[in-house]
Parts: C-alpha cells; structure tokens; sequence
C-alpha cells in the first residue's frame, strides 16, 4: 500500500512590494524575475518537496482594497510567512500593527492542528555601502527584526530574493515545519530539506497571467 502524499497551504501576508511574489517565483523556478506586476488580490504557485507532498502557495495582495476579500485564502492554511521590506519601515511597522493580528483572526489551520508562522525581512542586498551607494537604504536594523520576531514567538530570516541569499536556508525552515511530527528524517540528513527544481504548476490557461520572461497566476 503506498503512502498517502499530503498537500500543504502556505500563505504569504504583508505589505504591497515587499517582495512576496518575487520569493514565491523563486522558490519555484529558482531564479529572480524582474517583471512580475503587484498582485492583484492572489498569486498562485506550487512546489513538491522531496518527500512527494505538494506545498500550494498564495501570494496575497497588500493593497488595503483588498482585504476584506483576502480571508478565504486563510482558510485551511498549515503556514503563513510575514514578509517585510527592510528599506522601509512601514512594511515592518504594518505587520505589528495590522497583518498578524488580522491573519491570526481569519486563519483556520489545514493539515495540523496548529499554524506555523515565519517572519522574513526581505531585500538585504539594499544593505550595501560603497563608492556608488555611499549609504545603505536599510531602514529596519537586523536586531529590530529578531526582538520583533521573539515577541510574537515566530523563526526569523533576512533575506535577499534577488541575490538568492537565505532562500535554502528558508525553504528548509518551512519544509521542516510542515513535515513536523510526520517524517523520522529529512531527505538530506542534516534537518534541512533544500530546494528541489520541479518547475511550476500553473492553474488552467484560462487563470494564467504571463509576463515578459515569468509567469504567474493572477486571481482577478
């Protein structure tokens, strides 16, 4: 009798160009897309972990337009990734003041009984000092982030879609969190499940939205 694959949900809240869609492409086709458009209300993307169970991601709208029609995508979710730019403040201040406690009032968990959460700082290659940009744009400091992220209980990363930096790193966190209390081992043996190139799977054409040289799932 074979085992049963299971299917994920991951959702990914925060504000408007934080980079959401950008790490959900990259995770998927492991590469930066410079041409991906702001999500109008959701973006679908999916990806299979080693193991053969199917991780389903939605990239939500951080429009506040939005909103009121964002909670059916926080039905039976099994993770939520907060994501925030480190350049501007406000992205960092928003989830405090709106998106977890908002998330946390409308997420209905999935496959577990409880639902994990992961806070990513997003954009570190902005943190950069030299001859050409002579000061970093970083407006919410490294320190910030993980006292935040200790006061709401949840791993934290900073990372770089675009330089691919911690992007293995955070794949591992979720895939291990998802497989939590289900998997004796993780595929590689040393706790961390790395990215896998199984390409994208896309909803029918006729949802499909494609760009110049990426494509993604456009829900209007």
């Amino acid at each position: 009798m074979t085992d049963r694959k299971k299917t994920y949900k991951i959702v990914v809240v925060g504000d408007a160009q934080s980079g959401k869609s950008s790490l959900l492409f990259r995770f998927v086709q492991r590469r930066f897309c410079t041409d991906l458009s702001s999500t109008v209300l959701a973006q679908f993307f999916s990806k299979t972990l080693p193991t053969g169970d199917r991780v389903n991601m939605w990239d939500t709208a951080g429009q506040e337009r939005y909103r009121s029609l964002l909670p059916q995508y926080l039905k039976n979710i099994d993770l939520i990734l907060f994501v925030y730019d480190i350049t501007r403040s406000s992205s960092f201040k928003h989830l405090d003041e709106m998106w977890i406690e908002w998330s946390r009032n409308h997420a209905t968990p999935g496959t577990k009984q409880d639902i994990a959460s992961i806070l990513v700082g997003n954009k570190t290659d902005l943190d950069v000092v030299n001859q050409f940009t002579p000061h970093s744009k970083r407006a919410v400091t490294t320190d910030e982030g993980k006292a935040f992220a200790a006061k709401v209980g949840m791993p934290f990363f900073e990372i770089s879609v675009k330089d691919n930096k911690n992007i293995d790193e955070l794949w591992g966190e979720i895939a291990n969190s998802l497989m939590a209390g289900t998997q004796p081992d993780t595929p590689n043996g040393n706790g961390i499940v790395m990215l896998k190139d199984d390409g994208v799977d896309m909803p029918p054409k006729t949802l499909r939205a494609r760009l110049t040289n990426c494509y993604s799932c456009v829900l209007m």
